[in-house]
């Protein structure tokens, strides 16, 4: 998901969110921080971390901090869908905490929560699965709003483009919310061949992730994961990239037709 919104964001940004910071960042750092803003002349922050990676969280915390020093009129953070302090995935919690440090430096805020990316299906686990023609997954029920990334960036660019405006939260999701049935029917379409769906119980899976060398962090966050999608935790579909783009979400199909070639067949 990270890289994939750099990607998406690129160079053409035209805003005041200027200061770019390289280089590793701590706490005690902020000050010196907060006068390259100033210097840059920057009015706003945005923030695209790793809530669950601990350097990434310093270094946040270090920048949240400089944003305050240097009186910044904005921040925007990229969050998550799954973000609560009572979430199922342990990666919601982290980012639920550092949701409420954006909050504490009472610079007016902008939480962006977008639901799973299209794009994680080009990557890992989901992504080798479909290169095999075989997607295996842990539910039945579930269904996911699957967002494009370049809507995120462009509701992004277009929240930084804007006056900083009381501190809003954005969910944004894909135009619908897709069985694992109905994306392994979209892929089969568009394929050189079809997508099988395996549907594996969770009992199953954690013994293998296991073997596979997945430390218990991972694990539980993968198997929650699982519960999540299940109980419905990115089923809702909002209105929000087309109220604020002028456009429809990007869907599903027109995600996969654009890049088919991304998944060539493995045992061909």
């Amino acid at each position: 998901m990270l890289v994939q919104l750099k990607l998406s964001l690129g160079a053409n940004v035209a805003s005041s969110f200027n200061s770019v910071v390289h280089g590793s960042l701590v706490l005690n750092h902020a000050e010196d921080i907060a006068k390259e803003f100033k210097s840059a002349k920057a009015t706003g922050l945005v923030l695209l971390p790793n809530a669950i990676e601990p350097s990434q969280w310093s270094e946040s915390q270090a920048l949240l901090a400089a944003a305050k020093f240097a009186n910044l009129q904005h921040i925007i953070l990229i969050s998550t869908y799954a973000s609560h302090a009572s979430s199922l995935l342990p990666s919601g919690v982290a980012w639920a905490a550092l949701e409420k440090e954006a909050e504490e430096t009472k610079i007016p805020l902008t939480i962006i929560r977008p639901t799973t990316l299209m794009q994680s299906m080009l990557y890992g686990t989901w992504g080798e699965s479909i290169c095999g023609r075989n997607l295996s997954v842990s539910m039945n029920r579930a269904r996911i709003s699957f967002v494009h990334s370049l809507d995120v960036a462009e509701v992004v660019n277009h929240t930084m483009a804007k006056p900083a405006s009381p501190s809003t939260t954005l969910h944004l999701t894909g135009p619908e919310a897709l069985t694992w049935d109905e994306v392994a029917s979209t892929f089969s379409r568009h394929l050189d061949s079809p997508v099988l769906l395996s549907k594996v119980p969770l009992w199953v899976v954690q013994p293998s992730l296991w073997v596979r060398g997945k430390n218990p962090d991972e694990i539980r966050e993968i198997i929650n994961l699982s519960k999540y999608y299940e109980a419905g935790g990115e089923s809702e579909v909002t209105s929000t990239v087309e109220s604020i783009l002028g456009r429809p979400p990007i869907s599903f199909e027109s995600f996969v037709v654009a890049n088919k070639s991304q998944w060539p067949h493995l045992h061909k």
